[in-house]
């Protein structure tokens, strides 16, 4: 059975949009997914359905939304995809790259351009960011928390939303999808 991970944007975050991971389970159960994981209280799900045709995005966002009012854009991608995006990262295998400072920015659509020239990011000395596999690769040194390459900067850019994920949780996400 095809396993799928998703990514919402924005629960349990800073006191708002409180969903238990209980009750997030239980949406799940509900649209007939199974084998469903979570990983952390931010929004982390991963599901098995046979229903590979469905929008699982827009489902799953429909029954949020009726259930607890939120709007919660969901990202949905297929193991496959998702294991390809962290074996594509183009800065992984740099020895001078210290891992706890990766991020994956999922974007939710594909943007209009493919990239944004260096010279036009407003990054701080040592950080970068890569396109690979759809979604932006980042490095940032001097902590995420820091940054300007931050969601606001590149859904203002390419005009498309996002979420964030550390490298360590990619990483727990992609482990857990293939156990």
């Amino acid at each position: 059975m095809p396993t799928f991970i998703s990514l919402l944007r924005g629960i349990n975050v800073g006191g708002h949009r409180k969903i238990r991971m209980a009750d997030l389970k239980q949406i799940y159960e509900g649209l007939g997914y199974s084998d469903i994981r979570t990983y952390l209280q931010s929004g982390n799900v991963i599901f098995n359905s046979n229903r590979a045709e469905v929008d699982h995005s827009g489902a799953i966002h429909a029954a949020i939304a009726e259930r607890f009012g939120f709007d919660i854009p969901v990202l949905v991608m297929s193991d496959g995809s998702f294991t390809r995006l962290v074996d594509s990262n183009p800065l992984f295998e740099r020895p001078e790259i210290d891992v706890s400072y990766l991020h994956v920015m999922f974007l939710y659509a594909t943007p209009s351009v493919t990239g944004i020239p260096d010279e036009d990011l407003p990054r701080s000395q040592g950080e970068e960011a890569a396109f690979s596999s759809g979604h932006v690769i980042l490095y940032c040194p001097n902590g995420y928390g820091r940054t300007k390459l931050t969601n606001e900067y590149f859904e203002r850019v390419l005009d498309v939303p996002a979420t964030t994920r550390n490298w360590k949780t990619v990483l727990a996400l992609r482990d857990m999808v293939s156990t």
